[in-house]
């Protein structure tokens, strides 16, 4: 199983340096807190959210919790 970091980005370009960082067998959390401060909260948040997944390579999941990029291998 895997593990999972939570973080508090402060801005996208630190969000990037974070998930370039992602080990095998490691996800990223990204709590709601955080993804409404940096993609906003409204009806073109997850269009937002899925345009920078695609353009750094990655997935993500909602979650009650905030978003999730799943474990890479």
């Amino acid at each position: 199983m895997g593990c999972q970091m939570t973080v508090r980005p402060v801005t996208l370009p630190l969000l990037q340096m974070q998930l370039d960082q992602l080990l095998p067998g490691q996800g990223l959390h990204l709590p709601m807190v955080e993804v409404e401060r940096i993609f906003s909260l409204n009806d073109v948040a997850s269009g937002r959210i899925t345009n920078f997944a695609k353009g750094h390579n990655c997935a993500f999941a909602w979650l009650d919790t905030g978003v999730t990029v799943p474990e890479t291998t």
